[in-house]
């Protein structure tokens, strides 16, 4: 399950719109402060035997921003 924590900021986003399957997770492209996220899609990776957290976090790089997870 998908869970969107909504940080008030000063910052512009638009896009990114998730999507999500038993297997994989999907963000769309969108754009923040400007500067331009293509689409990515990640694989979950599950464990039977203890509970997994993917977290993903878009930092601010010198040039732009990136993804990190």
């Amino acid at each position: 399950m998908i869970e969107k924590k909504i940080a008030k900021n000063r910052r512009f986003m638009s896009g990114f719109e998730l999507t999500e399957s038993e297997s994989n997770i999907k963000i769309g492209a969108g754009t923040l402060d400007n500067f331009t996220f293509g689409e990515i899609e990640f694989d979950l990776i599950f464990d039977d035997e203890q509970e997994v957290l993917h977290d993903l976090y878009i930092v601010q790089l010198q040039d732009g921003y990136d993804y990190r997870y």
